[in-house]
């Protein structure tokens, strides 16, 4: 392993620690509030199992270890952290959803794990040596697909939560408004981030994909999600 690449995993495992003690920070200490209580817990199970997928990669790899075997958990963790995150999405922003478009987000979380799941058991039995290693080009295939897809929805909440709060609070104060449109310009930088990760996997950089994943979704789970708050509790405020 070259220099970049011991750099690369050390950076990557640092990065998800303090994007968790960011998380402590802004709960334990400061208590902002971001989060309510049974969703701190998911938050807080969400970060701990991207956490373990980045930390797992990281030793492996940073020891060379030749049995895959111990990669074969992180498929697992993978299907609990992916839709621990869907599920984030759905209840973050379920302020401004009609019940028919709530329906349509539980379908499309189905559909999500039509994908996921059969994924992640391919990597599964690929790292328990059940089945031969080229059938982890199609756990790529559709791992890629999936971020696709999910940032496909995440755009379309965005976007969703671009209109509602724009026809709430634009009309009550520009200023307030101001910061609504940044909050969510950043959110639009957090679905770039998800494409150039898919990028990555399709053009074969496969082991970075999925270190600097977890990372990204970490970065998701306290930024992405503390944008969605701000704006949620300037709606119910002005309501």
């Amino acid at each position: 392993m070259n220099l970049f690449s011991e750099l690369s995993y050390i950076g990557s495992i640092s990065l998800i620690t303090i994007l968790i003690l960011d998380f402590i920070v802004i709960e334990l200490v400061l208590k902002l509030g971001v989060f309510s209580a049974g969703k701190k817990w998911t938050r807080i199970l969400l970060l701990f199992f991207l956490f373990c997928q980045t930390l797992i990669v990281g030793v492996y790899e940073l020891n060379r270890y030749e049995d895959t075997k111990i990669l074969s958990s992180l498929a697992v963790i993978w299907i609990i952290w992916i839709n621990l995150y869907f599920n984030m999405l759905i209840e973050q922003n379920d302020y401004w959803m009609s019940d028919t478009i709530r329906k349509r987000m539980y379908i499309a979380w189905v559909v999500y794990n039509l994908i996921a799941v059969p994924s992640g058991t391919i990597v599964f039995l690929v790292y328990l040596y059940a089945v031969s290693i080229n059938f982890f080009f199609y756990a790529n295939v559709m791992g890629s697909i999936i971020l696709v897809y999910l940032s496909t929805v995440e755009m379309y909440v965005v976007f969703k939560v671009y209109f509602f709060s724009k026809s709430k609070i634009k009309p009550v104060s520009t200023k307030l408004w101001a910061k609504v449109q940044f909050r969510i310009f950043i959110c639009i930088i957090c679905v770039v981030i998800d494409i150039l990760n898919a990028v990555l996997e399709t053009t074969g950089f496969v082991h970075y994909a999925y270190l600097f994943k977890p990372c990204v979704f970490a970065f998701k789970v306290i930024f992405e999600c503390m944008c969605f708050q701000f704006i949620k509790g300037i709606i119910f405020t002005l309501d």
